[in-house]
């Protein structure tokens, strides 16, 4: 793998890796430049950052310099500049103060992409100096138009692929009840990382009880009707292997009629379906901007902690028989409230990944973006994580889940699977926005 001077660190590839793929295909088209995409996972080799002098790291995230895989890219370059892709940015309340920059490193040392204005004036009402952040609009949003969507297996191949009928209706469901599949665990982790334990509690009860409602519907609905297609996708950090494994230990047979897939993007799967329903799932934005009929499955009354204003956009289904009607003939009415909404706060930019390209070039053309050093001791007292603690512990719960035939929650493929991901990922976005090389 030949270095580059960029580095752009990937966490979850279905969210985050077309985008990547997309921008360093044109940056290595414009600047003769590469980027190198590498997985954001404890267990890369370390032969993979060896030969490394990069000037721009590229993060999914960055809350606090406490972060085990941060500290440890950090500690092995501290003079590079970092920026920061914040992948979630559209929060309810309980998250919105949560997931917000933490610490020293995050606030001052870091440059933040933002997809909106109101984000903006969010992180400096918080610390961050407004050089610190970059207004740029969602890049990833701009996949659902023209040229990048050509790019996406279409709804033939994905009906071969996983067995699945074109000719009838595809009502695709993106999983979002993450508070139901956590473990005590990291329940209790993310009480220690600042969640309010009251708050963390209602939301776990409530998608714990939601999610069950949801599921009878959809498996009446595939009981009822011989013309559909569901497709339930699980969240990005969940395996596909775990989800099943727990709906089907609460309720045997509860998944009998559902499509349960992970494989490929949201995208590819919102411009195949006919209609997409979910939760509190920021998926139901990208459906509306790519014109897909859109709803809201809330046969419970939502706790506070868990509203957010852009659902007052989105049309609700609140009763399994809304919801079976709506089924029976699937309603082609575009979600224009909520596609108007979400155009005009995070298309700042008319194409965010062309003007993303743009900034990451400025970035390293720049030679003070950022003063690195502000405060050199604290650098010096960032210990190193113990990954042999961290190793240890994860290696006993795979020898325990082996025992138990246990499924893992989260999707931790191999980093050389990653790998070989990402360089198909980035072949299909060169071929498509490109073209092919031609032979000599």
């Amino acid at each position: 793998m030949k270095k580059g001077n960029i580095i752009w660190f990937i966490e979850h590839i279905s969210r985050e890796l077309d985008v990547a793929c997309a921008v360093s295909v044109l940056f290595k088209k414009k600047f003769g430049q590469k980027i190198t995409i590498l997985p954001f996972t404890s267990d890369l080799p370390p032969v993979y950052l060896k030969d490394f002098h990069p000037k721009i790291i590229i993060l999914p995230y960055c809350y606090s310099v406490n972060d085990r895989m941060l500290k440890k890219i950090l500690l092995k370059f501290p003079d590079v500049i970092y920026f920061n892709m914040a992948w979630e940015q559209i929060f309810y309340k309980a998250n919105l103060e949560y997931k917000a920059p933490q610490d020293w490193f995050a606030k001052e040392q870091v440059l933040h992409h933002c997809w909106s204005r109101e984000r903006s004036e969010f992180l400096q009402k918080r610390g961050i100096p407004r050089e610190n952040i970059i207004i740029n609009g969602h890049p990833a949003y701009k996949l659902y138009k023209k040229p990048y969507n050509k790019i996406f297996k279409n709804r033939l191949d994905l009906s071969k692929k996983f067995n699945l009928d074109p000719k009838k209706k595809w009502i695709f469901f993106p999983e979002n009840y993450s508070w139901f599949f956590y473990s005590d665990h990291q329940f209790e982790e993310i009480i220690k990382n600042g969640q309010d334990r009251k708050t963390a509690l209602i939301m776990r009860n409530y998608c714990g009880k939601a999610i069950f409602e949801v599921l009878k519907w959809l498996q009446t609905a595939g009981d009822k009707f011989n013309n559909v297609e569901i497709i339930l996708r699980p969240r990005p950090a969940i395996s596909a292997a775990y989800f099943t494994s727990v709906l089907e230990k609460l309720s045997p047979g509860i998944t009998s009629k559902l499509n349960i897939i992970k494989d490929y993007s949201v995208r590819e799967w919102i411009l195949a379906s006919n209609m997409v329903v979910s939760s509190f799932s920021t998926s139901l934005i990208e459906a509306s901007i790519a014109d897909r009929p859109t709803f809201m499955l809330e046969p419970y009354k939502l706790p506070n902690a868990l509203i957010a204003p852009w659902y007052k956009l989105v049309k609700k289904i609140k009763t399994q028989s809304h919801f079976l009607n709506l089924c029976r003939e699937i309603h082609l009415e575009e979600p224009k409230l909520l596609k108007s909404w979400a155009i005009r706060k995070f298309f700042v930019n008319s194409d965010p990944i062309i003007s993303l390209m743009d900034c990451i070039r400025k970035i390293y053309l720049n030679d003070k973006p950022i003063n690195r050093f502000q405060n050199r001791m604290k650098f010096k007292n960032i210990s190193e994580p113990n990954t042999g603690w961290y190793w240890l512990i994860g290696f006993l719960g795979l020898i325990k889940r082996k025992i138990l035939k246990q499924q893992a929650y989260y999707l931790n493929d191999d980093s050389k699977i990653y790998l070989r991901q990402i360089n198909s990922r980035y072949t299909a976005f060169k071929e498509g926005l490109i073209g092919k090389s031609k032979s000599k």
